[in-house]
């Protein structure tokens, strides 16, 4: 008889820590992304942060928080579900945002380099940044909760400032941000961790500029996507099978795409092409 409750027991332990595994396997479920409103989330993805040495991990969550406080409004905040279902309403969102916020928060480049900060080396050379970082530098130089990254606003600065390609021929377009990264000896101290950027052409101003920026989690048998859509707008982590899920991400995303003129985009791992739009 004791035999028989010992079995019974081991049995429940069993079952219970595979309802555990599959609690964690389920926040990590290919194809599925997540606003991070559940707390058990949070709490499972700052593991993740820490684990793979990524920056800033506190105050990532306290601006995720900060976001995540106000009701929807019908910006689109939600808990886990298909990566093709989650639209966000840009105008709710804002109106959502300002209700209560009286400065601008981060955006998909601030939030990202607020991530790999201490594990990114980059040569600071310009100090003058172009349009594209205009509303950037705003938060960073006049909302106090993003002074840390303020502090180090060169390197922001050179690893997102936009790129003339007004005597480039198009066919070396998607060269033109590798080798400015290299010019400024950029280097990710990771090998799990990497910075995804979606590069844009401007054709009337002949410009390419990092239209959005991202951190890209390596799991082993999946990868997580973490970003910031925009300013004003919700943070998103998604869970992809391959690098190739973030072509398709992407994909799916209408403001990157420009006028028939411009080229690409351009997708990138740190300095290397993963993809380029035709």
């Amino acid at each position: 008889m004791k035999k028989i409750f010992l079995i019974f027991i081991i049995c429940i332990l069993m079952c219970s820590c595979n309802k555990n595994n599959e609690a964690r396997n389920d926040m990590y479920k290919i194809g599925y992304s997540s606003n991070l409103i559940d707390e058990k989330d949070r709490n499972e993805l700052r593991k993740v942060f820490d684990e793979h040495k990524l920056s800033n991990v506190d105050l990532f969550f306290k601006w995720l928080d900060d976001f995540n406080k106000e009701e929807d409004m019908g910006c689109g905040l939600k808990n886990w579900d298909k990566t093709d279902t989650f639209i966000y309403n840009d105008a709710n969102c804002m109106d959502r945002y300002e209700k209560i916020h009286s400065k601008s928060d981060g955006d998909c480049r601030i939030i990202a380099y607020a991530l790999l900060q201490n594990i990114i080396e980059i040569n600071t050379i310009e100090s003058e940044y172009g349009t594209y970082l205009m509303f950037d530098m705003d938060v960073l130089e006049n909302n106090e909760d993003y002074k840390i990254i303020n502090d180090n606003q060169l390197d922001f600065i050179n690893l997102f400032n936009e790129m003339d390609v007004s005597n480039i021929e198009k066919e070396e377009y998607k060269n033109v941000y590798p080798n400015n990264l290299k010019s400024h000896d950029f280097k990710l101290n990771s090998d799990k961790v990497s910075l995804i950027s979606v590069v844009l052409h401007d054709s009337d101003f002949n410009t390419l500029f990092v239209g959005h920026a991202g951190v890209l989690i390596n799991l082993d048998d999946k990868y997580l996507f973490v970003e910031k859509i925009a300013f004003e707008q919700p943070y998103q982590i998604s869970v992809i099978k391959s690098k190739n899920d973030l072509i398709e991400l992407f994909n799916n995303r209408s403001t990157y795409f420009g006028d028939e003129s411009a080229k690409g985009p351009y997708i990138y791992e740190n300095d290397k092409l993963l993809y380029e739009y035709k």
